[in-house]
């Protein structure tokens, strides 16, 4: 099975370029990290989040779901601060959601369904809530475990 990974670039004359011939994505999406700005690598095989993603400071869209990625979220996460659209779903990551998330005030959609993540669901609202903007449309948790109960000051 063939995949696509793409990305794109804030550069005029850049639009979207198909990796999926590429012997060395992460050089490629590497050459000009700061003008990356979305980065889709779905179903990839993926066994980590590839490194040097924190440095992707004008990512605003960055989909790595249907991977093999195993362990924690790593607090660098938090340096995303223009990310619009982050989708880790359906991945082998686990432990508890890094309070750095709370960095990310402009995410509008949140995919971290069909993992192993586990703390308070109180918690994760609060950091997610740390932003007054409330442009949170999508936030999709589902299938992992979490515990505590939801209170109208965690979603507020």
């Amino acid at each position: 099975m063939a995949f696509c990974y793409s990305f794109e670039l804030a550069e005029p004359g850049h639009e979207c370029v198909d990796l999926s011939k590429a012997s060395d994505w992460f050089l490629v999406t590497n050459t000009h990290p700061s003008m990356l700005v979305e980065l889709h690598m779905s179903g990839c095989e993926l066994n980590q989040i590839p490194v040097g993603v924190a440095n992707m400071t004008r990512l605003k869209v960055l989909n790595l779901r249907w991977n093999i990625i195993w362990g924690e979220i790593s607090s660098s996460i938090g340096n995303l601060t223009a990310i619009v659209n982050l989708d880790l779903s359906a991945n082998q990551i686990e432990g508890k959601i890094p309070n750095s998330l709370g960095n990310l005030c402009k995410l509008t959609v949140l995919d971290l369904s069909r993992k192993y993540f586990n703390g308070s669901v109180s918690e994760i609202l609060g950091s997610l809530s740390r932003c007054s903007s409330g442009q949170m449309e999508s936030l999709k948790l589902s299938t992992n475990d979490f515990s505590g109960p939801l209170s109208d000051q965690a979603v507020a």
